[in-house]
C-alpha cells in the first residue's frame, strides 16, 4: 500500500513537471527534442528510450519530448534500415571511402568480422554522429522557433 502511493505521488510529481516545461519553459522543450533527436540518430538500438530518460533527468528535461524527438529518425522499425544506410553513405562521403569486396572475403570468418567492423563500421558510426548533430541543431532552431511562434499567437488571441 506504500509503495503505490510513493509511486503514484512520484507519477503525479514528474507528470506536473512534464506540463510545467510543455507550457512554461519553451527553450527546454526544444532541447528535449533536439537531444531526443540526436539519440535517435545514433546506433543504439534498444538503448535509445533508456538513454532518452537518462539525459532527461541529467539535465533536467521532458522525458515525453526526448522521447519523441528519439523516435523521430528511427521511431519506425521499417525506417531505421534507411536512416542507418543513409548516415552510412554520409560517413563514407566524409571519411572519402569506397566499398568494394567480393566473395573471397567471406572466405574467413575472422576477416570478415574485421573487415566488416572497419569497413563499415567506421563509416556508418562517423555518418550516424553527423546526421546527428546536424538534426539535433536544426530541430533545435526549427522546434524553438515554431513553438515561440505558437506561444506568441495564443498570447495574442487571449
Amino acid at each position: 500500500m506504500n509503495i503505490k502511493r510513493v509511486s503514484l505521488s512520484y507519477l503525479k510529481k514528474e507528470w506536473r513537471k512534464e506540463l510545467n516545461i510543455f507550457k512554461n519553459q519553451p527553450l527546454k522543450l526544444a532541447i528535449s527534442l533536439s537531444i531526443g533527436v540526436f539519440i535517435g540518430f545514433t546506433p543504439t538500438i534498444g538503448f535509445q528510450t533508456i538513454l532518452c530518460y537518462l539525459f532527461s533527468k541529467l539535465f533536467n528535461l521532458s522525458f515525453i519530448a526526448t522521447f519523441i524527438g528519439g523516435s523521430i529518425p528511427t521511431g519506425i522499425p521499417y525506417q531505421i534500415p534507411f536512416t542507418y544506410y543513409f548516415c552510412y553513405k554520409v560517413g563514407s562521403f566524409i571519411l572519402n571511402t569506397k566499398t568494394n569486396f567480393t566473395i573471397h572475403d567471406f572466405k574467413n570468418i575472422k576477416s570478415f568480422v574485421y573487415y566488416s567492423i572497419i569497413t563499415f563500421g567506421k563509416p556508418l558510426v562517423t555518418g550516424c554522429f553527423f546526421c546527428a548533430f546536424c538534426g539535433g541543431i536544426l530541430t533545435f532552431l526549427i522546434s524553438y522557433i515554431l513553438i515561440l511562434k505558437f506561444k506568441n499567437e495564443k498570447n495574442k488571441d487571449s
